[in-house]
């Protein structure tokens, strides 16, 4: 007897990246069509950038916003929120998952309330960032209208769902309900990525295709097409990171099947630019990679996250001649205690010497600087300074913004607070204007402020810069690389 399967929608809403498709969507779209699964997806945060205009949309996950009055964003608010209830044809799915980050929390929730209200028959799911672990549990404690949360790798549990399974507990990675308990599949099985079926972005292409001008325009003068190369990150003991909370087992492609991918996809699609999705470089075959593209003889450009230390000058100028014209370069300090405190497992030299290469090479490094840790200390700021006085004359990329320390749920430093000269951790102001203290009050926030147990001098990390920008005499423009890892 033939299993009766259930429809599923998936969904990504604001404030995602505009520069590439959400590519949790197009993966999980492919896994369940190749079983058989009717499946339809809406990257709803397309239609979000026609309402509240790009620069506004895209300053959302940037420290330097353009404002909108409050009034203004009200009303936009309304209009999407309103074109959303009455565009999607919600009755016709049985299953709507909902891809979440941090930024994709509340508006998530207001249209699943909606849907809810309209169908309490549809099952709703959530997964990502903000749901990953112990989060994860705590998020379906405290919202009754989410039937189901998935933790990491999604694949496999939103089949099953689709299937009907009723026998929870052997879902991997599915966090649900018994009654009054919340229950959590901690994972003891990972996907293998060499496995998943290659994403195709049709149904992207169509969604944007029905949007304002304006967005069509940005992506295709500067989008990009992603293709996931790893999960989960192989050093994962940076104090401030929880990626191990979403991927606790570190995986990567191999180099065979990530240029199957960008074949299939430059020939597929005739775009020549791809961001590589994953929290750094292959571990051992960076230079396979390079190589291996090269070898395509294709003119593509290419951007990536890279961890300072892990290639050598050579390996900078084939980068550069496979079409990696711009990397996401992970430099965190330019001082040596900071990144000690941080247990990034890098040196400053590391950070100056791939600067220097990227240089030598015409590569755009984009970086940002970590400042104020909640343990920095008056050395810390002296020392950067010393620092950048020496590589001034070297010309090097400058970094595209200051990034104000926050604590993430689930991190080293949010298990144990006190070894980090912490006294209490806060909720963030944005936090508080979103959701009432009762809710914030179940743990549910991704991002943490927090009070010193020591106060510490205020340390004008701005004006550094302002300094070295003056000195160097460049503008400290923001470069227009809004490009987040999604995977």
């Amino acid at each position: 007897m033939d299993i009766e399967k259930k429809s599923v929608l998936l969904v990504s809403m604001p404030f995602t990246g505009l520069m590439m498709p959400d590519i949790r969507l197009h993966l999980l779209e492919k896994y369940l069509k190749e079983r058989d699964i009717k499946v339809k997806t809406r990257h709803l945060y397309l239609k979000a950038a026609e309402f509240y205009g790009i620069p506004f949309y895209n300053s959302q996950n940037r420290q330097n916003q353009k404002q909108l009055s409050f009034d203004e964003y009200v009303q936009r608010t309304d209009l999407f929120y309103n074109w959303v209830l009455e565009h999607v044809d919600w009755k016709t799915y049985d299953i709507i998952g909902f891809m979440v980050n941090p930024e994709q929390f509340l508006p998530s929730l207001a249209i699943a309330k909606q849907i809810k209200e309209q169908y309490p028959e549809k099952i709703i799911i959530f997964t990502g960032s903000q749901t990953s672990g112990q989060l994860g549990v705590n998020v379906l404690r405290a919202f009754d209208l989410i039937d189901f949360v998935i933790s990491g790798d999604c694949e496999e549990a939103f089949y099953r769902l689709a299937l009907n399974y009723q026998d929870y507990d052997s879902i991997p990675h599915l966090i649900y309900r018994i009654e009054n308990e919340v229950i959590w599949n901690q994972p003891d099985t990972y996907v293998n990525l060499n496995k998943l079926p290659i994403p195709d972005f049709d149904s992207f292409y169509k969604e944007l295709s029905q949007v304002s001008k304006e967005v069509r325009q940005f992506f295709l003068d500067k989008g990009r097409l992603p293709v996931e190369i790893s999960r989960g990150c192989w050093w994962s003991q940076c104090t401030f990171c929880n990626i191990g909370i979403q991927h606790p087992c570190y995986r990567e492609k191999s180099v065979k099947r990530i240029i199957e991918e960008i074949k299939f996809l430059s020939d597929e699609y005739t775009i020549p630019r791809f961001q590589l999705i994953g929290n750094t470089l292959p571990k051992k075959d960076s230079r396979l990679l390079f190589e291996e593209i090269i070898q395509l003889g294709r003119d593509l450009d290419f951007c990536a996250d890279v961890s300072p230390g892990q290639l050598h000058s050579d390996d900078y100028r084939l980068m550069k001649e496979a079409g990696f014209n711009n990397i996401l370069l992970n430099v965190f300090s330019f001082n040596q205690n900071f990144l000690k405190k941080m247990n990034t497992g890098i040196r400053v030299i590391d950070n100056i010497a791939d600067l220097k290469f990227c240089k030598e090479n015409g590569i755009n490094a984009l970086y940002d600087l970590l400042v104020n840790y909640p343990n920095e200390e008056d050395i810390d700021f002296k020392e950067t300074k010393k620092t950048l006085d020496k590589i001034k004359a070297l010309d090097l990329d400058l970094p595209q913004q200051l990034t104000n320390f926050v604590v993430h749920f689930g991190s080293t430093i949010y298990n144990n607070p006190a070894a980090f000269n912490i006294k209490k951790l806060d909720y963030t102001d944005t936090d508080k204007l979103m959701f009432p203290l009762g809710i914030l009050e179940k743990n549910i926030s991704f991002n943490y402020n927090f009070k010193r147990k020591k106060d510490i001098r205020k340390h004008d990390w701005e004006q550094l810069i302002r300094e070295w920008r003056q000195k160097k005499g460049k503008l400290y423009a923001s470069v227009d690389m809004n490009i987040t890892s999604t995977a």
